[in-house]
């Protein structure tokens, strides 16, 4: 039990990138286990046929430079067949069920006296195609009913996108007993036989995760009341990225807009006059060269742009946010500012108090927001809603925190609690909206009695005290 608990902690953590599966198979064999010549009687043979269910664990996907295990589960029992011949005559068979590393006696049928035991192992000889090494090279089932193999997938994957496991499975068949004659006891002799059973392949699709950053640039259009956007898409040494393919998404006032092609200006976009919000989206997109590399950055930060409607022109004007400045027509963000960019879209209070978005702390925040909460389509709605707040207010949090010390560490203190109850979202599996709900709404839960309700208990408790 504490074993099978052990198992599933094993495919909670972030190393395995898709789902885990599971597959029944049968493990199958037969051969000749026994034969021998007897004068008078003629060829004396014991033949044994086995065939064992087994369950196999495996991702459906994993990472470049991760590792994972493949665990085999043979904990029912097998079917044997045993069938005892003089000669070409079948003297009887027999059927039994009997589990890995259990002995089991059969009664020799009629003319014929004595027995025959069998004890079936199960030897299994993993070998792998693609940048990987697993380890053990063997396993051997006696009396355990669970076997684990590790594979350690390479950094480098190049041009591959699938790993092979092969699995070649023996069937070791223990066995003897004797034979008694008309005039002597005739000991069959023990011995294993190996008998080989058909090997079984799994196929695991690698994924290599490239960072990249997002960041948005909005332009007036070329007729009124429209906008051009352009996404930069590079990865951390700032070298742009090029893609051939419509991957980002513009969302304008939080609603999806149009797919654009990174780095290059959009057609013109219908926006109306009046203040919008525009943000891009890039969540993975496989590049057309090697299916096996995917690029994945996070939410660009929200831009709040003015579009004002001249009637008297051909063109819309527009006029930037506070964070944004404009710069040969272009809204562009302040050089001055750098927000932190988790993949785009930083946290700018967290990062103004770390210091760097390389801190270990500003890390954690982007992988829970990247690769637990965006993965669901509610936790992208409550990021969504959640940025418009919150970049109404963080630049200007943030740039006061650049020029007071003290504020800088009493806010690093505040920000303690929340980030050590965040970790409850590592408990959630990627993907599954179930868990984001459960766990977020836990968080959420969590964070409201630290920041709100313990406050409110030890002011009324103080209050008490002052009263008597």
């Amino acid at each position: 039990m504490l074993f099978l608990v052990a198992f599933f902690a094993i495919y909670d953590n972030d190393l395995v990138y898709g789902q885990t599966s599971s597959e029944n198979y049968t493990i199958k064999g037969h051969d000749t286990v026994y034969s021998q010549y007897i004068p008078l009687y003629g060829t004396f043979s014991v033949q044994m046929e086995y065939a064992i269910p087994v369950k196999i664990y495996n991702p459906e996907s994993i990472r470049a430079g991760n590792s994972f295990d493949v665990l085999i589960m043979a904990n029912k029992p097998g079917n044997l067949v045993t069938t005892f011949l003089q000669d070409k005559n079948i003297l009887g068979k027999f059927e039994d069920k009997l589990k890995i590393g259990e002995e089991k006696i059969i009664e020799i049928p009629e003319s014929l006296v004595g027995q025959v035991f069998a004890m079936p192992h199960i030897l299994i000889q993993p070998a792998i195609k693609g940048p990987a090494t697993i380890t053990p090279e063997h396993a051997l089932f006696d009396s355990e009913t669970i076997k684990q193999f590790q594979v350690f997938v390479d950094e480098d994957i190049e041009i591959s996108d699938s790993l092979k496991i092969e699995l070649n499975f023996m069937i070791k068949m223990k066995n003897g007993g004797n034979l008694n004659l008309a005039i002597a006891k005739l000991p069959l002799g023990e011995h294993t036989s190996d008998i080989q059973a058909k090997p079984i392949t799994k196929q695991i699709h690698l994924k290599k995760i490239i960072l990249t950053n997002l960041h948005l640039q909005v332009k007036q259009g070329d007729i009124p009341e429209h906008i051009k956007v352009k996404t930069l898409l590079t990865n951390d040494l700032q070298v742009p990225i090029a893609m051939l393919m419509h991957s980002v998404e513009i969302y304008i006032d939080g609603v999806p807009q149009t797919k654009v092609v990174p780095n290059e200006w959009s057609d013109n976009i219908f926006v109306g006059a009046g203040i919008h919000n525009f943000q891009a989206r890039f969540s993975e997109t496989r590049d057309s060269n090697n299916i096996a590399i995917e690029y994945t950055s996070a939410d660009s930060a929200i831009k709040t742009i003015t579009v004002i409607s001249n009637n008297t022109s051909a063109a819309t004007k527009i006029q930037c946010g506070s964070e944004m400045m404009i710069k040969d027509g272009q809204c562009i963000q302040k050089e001055e500012e750098k927000p932190t960019s988790f993949g785009g879209g930083g946290c700018l209070i967290a990062t103004a108090t770390y210091g760097t978005e390389l801190d270990p702390q500003i890390q954690f925040l982007r992988e829970i927001r990247d690769n637990t909460v965006m993965s669901t389509a509610s936790g992208t709605a409550f990021m969504t809603e959640f940025n418009q707040i919150y970049y109404s207010f963080s630049p200007v949090i943030a740039d006061m925190e650049r020029e007071n010390f003290i504020l800088k560490e009493a806010i690093k203190i505040a920000l303690s609690p929340m980030l050590v109850t965040l970790h409850l979202m590592e408990y959630a599996e990627e993907g599954s909206e179930f868990d984001v709900l459960i766990f977020g709404a836990s968080t959420i839960l969590t964070n409201l009695g630290i920041y709100l309700f313990a406050p409110l208990a030890a002011i009324y408790q103080l209050k008490k005290l002052v009263n008597r």
